[in-house]
């Protein structure tokens, strides 16, 4: 028999980078009192020196704030702006409510949609003529309507997306100075066909994800009041 037949059997050593993860994973508190082993590690960095690992975790739980900081005051600047919205909306509303007489109707959206909310504002009334009541509401005739719309209208109440050049300047004859990119266009009334369309300069603005209560609101308002204010030349 020769010496290795009789030297002690040696376990293979199985130990791996895995099994020490999963070790710790499970046991978070195993240098609770290993103070001086918790000491004696070093971790690598970048540019070649290496620091314990007390001050790695110190690093990451400060890198964990900054990070906390940034996502508490971004959602307080949103949270900011979302209250600013709805203030606005707000007092759109109660304005067309309070509106006497189609001038001052038509002010308080263009005010509150244009000038408050940011957005380019096209009341279209899709009829025989084409011409401008004001700045913000337009006659315009059937047979210019752009034919993707024509379609649209057929079945559905509302189109939301990009623009082409041909809507873009259809939908905003007066915008001479703006360049809407996107557009949500609603039906208000279908007969007479009476379009809302609101515009903005970014090309994804209006999409499937944008939240649409408030704008449900406004709309909900408009299709209510107008036909006290509807043009005398445009009522059925």
């Amino acid at each position: 028999m020769s010496p290795s037949d009789t030297s002690p059997t040696k376990e293979p050593d199985t130990l791996d980078e895995s099994s020490v993860v999963r070790f710790l994973e499970t046991h978070p508190d195993f240098f609770a009192n290993r103070d001086q082993l918790l000491m004696s590690l070093r971790l690598p960095q970048p540019r070649g020196a290496a620091i314990s690992l007390m001050d790695r975790q110190v690093a990451l739980l400060r890198e964990r704030n900054v990070e906390n900081r940034r996502l508490i005051e971004d959602f307080k600047r949103n949270a900011l702006r979302n209250e600013g919205i709805f203030q606005s909306t707000k007092t759109l509303v109660l304005a067309l409510i309070a509106a006497e007489d189609a001038e001052a109707f038509y002010a308080a959206l263009s005010i509150g949609l244009r000038d408050e909310l940011g957005f380019s504002v096209s009341l279209l009334f899709i009829g025989e003529e084409s011409t401008s009541i004001n700045d913000v509401a337009h006659f315009t005739r059937s047979e210019d309507m752009p034919g993707y719309y024509t379609t649209h209208f057929d079945t559905q109440t509302t189109y939301m997306g990009p623009l082409r050049e041909e809507e873009r300047s259809w939908l905003f004859p007066m915008e001479a100075n703006e360049t809407p990119s996107s557009a949500v266009v609603i039906m208000l009334e279908q007969d007479p066909m009476t379009l809302l369309a609101l515009g903005h300069p970014e090309p994804g603005y209006f999409n499937s994800q944008l939240e649409t209560t408030l704008l449900t609101l406004v709309t909900d308002a408009l299709a209510a009041l107008l036909p006290r204010f509807r043009p005398s030349t445009f009522r059925e």
